[in-house]
């Protein structure tokens, strides 16, 4: 009986001391406010995000390559000179003179400076060529040309050039449109100072 009472007693403690607290209505307990002094303000820090810088490119320009350009020795050139001796006044005197010029002479009617191919008189205009410059002496004054174009007209059988009865009024009234007109004989000699062409040359005033 006495070892059925201390085993009790010890299976009484065991239960109360892990037995939870149980509130009854009679007991009494303090209700503590919470103090917010208290409590550790914690900041909150929220690191930036890290973007990582584009990688520099530089632009890379490509050196252009170098224009090599031919250099040529301009030629040595003669300036040619045609000096007028004889001026002709009217149409009427130039008509009168086309089938009878002198040999030592280089007339100028109006616009047009012309005379027969020897050497000594106009035979250098075949050798002419654009661009080139040459100069007329009239009055002993001489004057700078450029070669602005060397035109071949066939001589027909009228007597006139290409057939057209105008066209020597033009070249010798208007040098079709340029400063001055040079005229001589060319392509095939007849022998009595005509040919089968006449070779033009049109300069304008430098």
């Amino acid at each position: 009986m006495a070892k059925r009472l201390f085993l009790l007693l010890i299976f009484s403690l065991i239960g109360v001391a892990s037995a939870p607290d149980i509130l009854m209505a009679t007991d009494s307990f303090l209700i503590r406010e919470p103090d917010f002094n208290a409590v550790e303000t914690v900041e909150i820090i929220e690191e930036p995000e890290v973007v990582e810088a584009p990688a520099v490119v530089q632009n890379v320009v490509e050196t252009p390559r170098a224009v090599v350009t031919a250099s040529y020795s301009a030629p040595v050139v003669t300036v040619h000179n045609y000096n007028v001796t004889t001026y002709v006044g009217s149409a009427k005197e130039f008509n009168e003179i086309a089938n009878s010029l002198g040999y030592g002479q280089i007339y100028k009617f109006r616009k047009m400076v012309y005379g027969h191919n020897t050497y000594n008189l106009l035979g250098s205009l075949g050798s002419r060529y654009v661009g080139e410059t040459i100069t007329v002496t009239e009055g002993g004054v001489a004057k700078s040309y450029r070669v602005a174009a060397v035109v071949v007209y066939q001589k027909t059988a009228d007597g006139n050039l290409e057939g057209n009865p105008q066209l020597m009024k033009d070249i010798a009234n208007t040098a079709m449109g340029h400063d001055i007109a040079l005229l001589t004989c060319y392509g095939t000699s007849y022998g009595n100072g005509d040919a089968s062409h006449r070779l033009v040359v049109y300069a304008d005033a430098i």
